[in-house]
């Protein structure tokens, strides 16, 4: 978990772009934390990620990481981190990220 946080970390660095991750993945705006310092916010976001916060979903971690792949397509870290995930994964399997 602490490469994915990582990687979210070094590509989304910027709170508004974040959000637009998180709104993404269908994570509730109104349990995000502060964002001070990237690590530390996507290390938060996925600890609360993991223990249910996205509904509906068996992998929440993928759902993030499909976000944040839409906002930064073809990202080599990205597409990596979901292969490890699920190696039948394919840039056809990311919905389109929703509008502004």
């Amino acid at each position: 978990m602490e490469d994915v946080a990582e990687v979210l970390a070094s590509l989304i660095r910027v709170e508004a772009e974040a959000h637009m991750v998180l709104r993404h993945a269908s994570f509730p705006l109104v349990q995000v934390p502060q964002f001070d310092r990237p690590l530390l916010f996507w290390e938060q976001v996925l600890g609360f990620a993991v223990d249910g916060m996205i509904p509906d979903t068996a992998d929440p971690v993928s759902r993030i990481l499909h976000a944040a792949w839409s906002l930064r397509p073809g990202n080599a870290q990205l597409t990596r981190l979901l292969q490890e995930r699920d190696p039948n994964w394919s840039p056809a399997t990311v919905p389109p990220p929703p509008e502004a």
